[in-house]
C-alpha cells in the first residue's frame, strides 16, 4: 500500500464512517498474514501513514493527517518500517527513533539529496544508540522514483561515484546505492 488517503471515504458504501486506523490496521494485518505467516517472507512497509503529521511536523505526504497513524500501536512488530524522508528539516528526523521506541525495526530511506541522507541516517543511528535499540536499526535505503534504463543507471553511477562509468548492470548500481548509504551513515 502506498499513499493511502481515501480510506473510509464517504463515497465507499462498505467503509463509510468507519475508523480509518482500524481499516488500515486490518489491511496491513491481512497482508502480514499472507506474506509473513503463509509465505514466511519478511515484511516491510512504508511508515508515512503511521506518523502523526501534527506531532512530528511533517506534511500530509510524509505523514498522516487522516487518523491512520493510530494503527502504529497495534500492528505486528516484526514488520520492518521503511521511514522515508527526502527533504532537509531544521528540526531533524525524529521518526526513525519513534518507530524503534514502538518496537519496530527501521530502515530510514532517502532519495537523491546527499545532505538529507547523511542527516537522516546519522540521526537514526544516534537515536538507536541513545535509546538502546541498536538491534532495531536495520540499515539504510536510497530510493529512486524514476524509470530505469541504461541512461538512468549511467546517471546514478555518475551521482554515486562522481563520474560516469560504463557499468549499466542494475545489480552493480543497486550495490553502489547501498555502499553510498553505508558511507553516509558511518
Amino acid at each position: 500500500m502506498d499513499e493511502v488517503y481515501e480510506i473510509a471515504s464517504n463515497q465507499c458504501d462498505r467503509c463509510r464512517g468507519k475508523n480509518r486506523a482500524d481499516l488500515f490496521e486490518k489491511a496491513v494485518r491481512d497482508m502480514h498474514q499472507h506474506i509473513v505467516t503463509h509465505h514466511q517472507i519478511e515484511m516491510m512497509m512504508w511508515g508515512d501513514r503511521l506518523i502523526e503529521a501534527n506531532r512530528f511536523g511533517y506534511d500530509n505526504w510524509e505523514a498522516d493527517t487522516f487518523g491512520t497513524f493510530e494503527a502504529v500501536k497495534s500492528l505486528p512488530k516484526d514488520i520492518i518500517i521503511l521511514d522515508w524522508h527526502y527533504d532537509e528539516r531544521e528540526q531533524g528526523f525524529p521518526t526513525p527513533g519513534y518507530f524503534m521506541e514502538q518496537g519496530y525495526r527501521v530502515m530510514p530511506a532517502c532519495w537523491f539529496k546527499q545532505n538529507v541522507a547523511k542527516n537522516l541516517f546519522t540521526q537514526a543511528k544516534e537515536d538507536a544508540k541513545r535509546l538502546g535499540t541498536d538491534d532495531r536499526y536495520f540499515g539504510n535505503i536510497v530510493t529512486s522514483w524514476h524509470h530505469w534504463d541504461q541512461s538512468a543507471f549511467a546517471k546514478i553511477n555518475q551521482i554515486v561515484l562522481g563520474k560516469l562509468t560504463n557499468e549499466s548492470d542494475e545489480q552493480v548500481c543497486l550495490l553502489k546505492n547501498i555502499e553510498m548509504a553505508n558511507l553516509l551513515s558511518s
